[in-house]
């Protein structure tokens, strides 16, 4: 029996699952049957693509066809070829960003189809202590001027952070909230150059009733032209 690696059954992923019978033959002298059962304990859809292999002296025989339009079919190993996933036009997807420097704490990309986020992603950076800072990159294609919004994640163990783009006029945002929720927050406008440019997030602390992880979570980039 293998299962190399199960974070398909527990996310938005892919899974191989393999199950030989070699030492354990199972021996017969005129018909058996084999049941595979499919299933999920959560209510979800879920897509398989199983194969089964048995072996018997010459001469026998199977009254199961050969389903080739099956075998040529595309094989799920994404979210997204089973279901619909939600995505803001335009975004600039936080988890695709890159992270050119980090002083603290530990990032990752975090999934998650309950909160609603684009992609059912986002850039997940936590445990960081007050006065660390994230650096991330982000591409602009047409030189202009583009009014800034960042989609961030608030939580009751979010902290307090200050962004700036390029250095430029940094905001303050108090990222603590009862429950797992998010906003599209406007950053300002700037005068943006085609290439990568950066924005630099700072943890300034946490909010008195917030748990001390000073987590911070970025959905999207989102760069909307100036009128």
């Amino acid at each position: 029996h293998a299962q190399p690696c199960g974070d398909g059954n527990m996310k938005a992923g892919f899974s191989a699952n393999s199950r030989y019978r070699a030492l354990d033959a199972i021996p017969f002298s005129r018909s058996i049957k084999f049941d595979m059962e499919l299933w999920h304990w959560a209510g979800t859809q879920i897509n398989y693509a199983p194969a089964t292999f048995w072996y018997a002296r010459p001469g026998a025989t199977c009254n199961i066809d050969p389903a080739t339009e099956a075998a040529q079919a595309r094989i799920a190993r994404k979210r997204e070829d089973v279901v619909e996933v939600f995505r803001v036009e335009n975004a600039l997807e936080g988890e695709d960003l890159k992270v050119v420097n980090v002083t603290g704490g530990t990032h990752s990309i975090q999934d998650g189809s309950d909160f609603r986020w684009s992609g059912d992603r986002q850039l997940w950076w936590i445990d960081g202590k007050a006065g660390d800072r994230l650096v991330l990159e982000f591409p602009v294609e047409k030189a202009g001027r583009y009014q800034l919004f960042a989609n961030l994640t608030k939580a009751n163990d979010y902290g307090i952070v200050r962004l700036s783009v390029n250095g430029q006029d940094p905001q303050e945002f108090d990222r603590y909230h009862p429950v797992v929720n998010h906003d599209k927050l406007d950053l300002g406008e700037f005068d943006l150059t085609p290439g990568t440019h950066q924005l630099l997030v700072e943890i300034v602390g946490a909010n008195d009733a917030a748990a001390p992880r000073h987590m911070f979570g970025l959905d999207y980039l989102q760069l909307v032209p100036g009128q």
